[in-house]
């Protein structure tokens, strides 16, 4: 499926991450979209554990 990574800019973008190439490359791209995840889902619970997240929401005009 996809074959997108062929592409310059994903390439470039691979290669910043530091996952172009090697074998565990697939692996390690892995667990930094789990990461950065992980670290998505804290910062959310712990706006909506301290109650700042409707706030910031509000303050900011988003809906």
């Amino acid at each position: 499926v996809g074959g997108g990574t062929r592409l310059l800019p994903q390439q470039q973008n691979l290669k910043i991450l530091g996952c172009h190439e090697g074998e565990h490359s697939s692996r390690k791209l892995a667990e930094i979209i789990g990461a950065a995840t992980m670290a998505l889902e804290i910062s959310l619970m712990s706006a909506i554990a301290s109650d700042t997240f409707t706030g910031s929401h509000m303050k900011y005009g988003r809906e």
